[in-house]
């Protein structure tokens, strides 16, 4: 069964990479300001500012991983 994983949401001041890899992802999403953004990926690399968010579905659960800028 499709799962939704949380929005991954960076709420520090600081800049911060999250890579997404691996697992069974049916599609991310990113979130800026209120407005979504279905990035037509399943792994990949992005930089979230301050209140941003992606969302992530997926069957098998991805490797997530976060880098501080």
């Amino acid at each position: 069964s499709l799962h939704d994983a949380l929005p991954i949401s960076n709420v520090g001041d600081n800049e911060v990479d999250i890579m997404v890899s691996g697992g069974t992802v049916s599609g991310i999403s990113f979130i800026r300001n209120g407005s979504t953004v279905v990035t037509g990926v399943v792994a990949g690399m992005w930089r979230l500012t301050t209140n941003d968010s992606l969302n992530i579905s997926y069957t098998g659960a991805p490797v997530i991983t976060g880098f501080s800028r």
